[in-house]
Formats: C-alpha cells, structure tokens, sequence
C-alpha cells in the first residue's frame, strides 16, 4: 500500500475479541502481526474499549503517538488497491 511505497513503517497489533484461547490461537495462527496476548484479557478489553471495537473486524488506525486517525480501516485498506 500507499505506507509502504512511502517507507513509512507501521504495525498491525490484534486486539482480540475471542472467547477461549482455542479461538485466538486458530485465528491468530494465521496472522502475521503481533497481538495482545490472549492471557491478557484485562489489557484487550481496555484497549478494545478505548478503541471503540464493536464490530469483528474493525481496524482502527492509529498514528505514531497512539492517537486515531481513524476508526474506519477497513474502508481506507479497502480503497487502497495496492
């Protein structure tokens, strides 16, 4: 995508809604990014909640300093061929 091209790095951290930890490590066995540990439920549920994650998926787009740039990712990856 367009970040990329530009050598701006970024990361894609999964911030699992899951119920067991069957679910996350099938689901999470696929991904090649980082994730929140699934232990760490405290710390998903608060992220999760700050971020507003209501829906499955939803990817939110932070910027260098944790601050939103948007709440729809998904729409932007979407309109972004590359």
């Amino acid at each position: 995508g367009a970040l990329k091209a530009a050598g701006k790095p970024f990361e894609v951290v999964l911030v699992s809604l899951d119920r067991g930890q069957d679910a996350f490590d099938a689901y999470f066995g696929t991904m090649p990014w980082l994730a929140i540990p699934f232990a760490d439920a405290d710390r998903r549920a608060k992220v999760g909640q700050a971020l507003g994650a209501d829906s499955i998926p939803k990817l939110v787009l932070l910027d260098q300093d944790g601050s939103v740039i948007t709440v729809n990712g998904r729409e932007v990856v979407a309109g972004d061929p590359t």
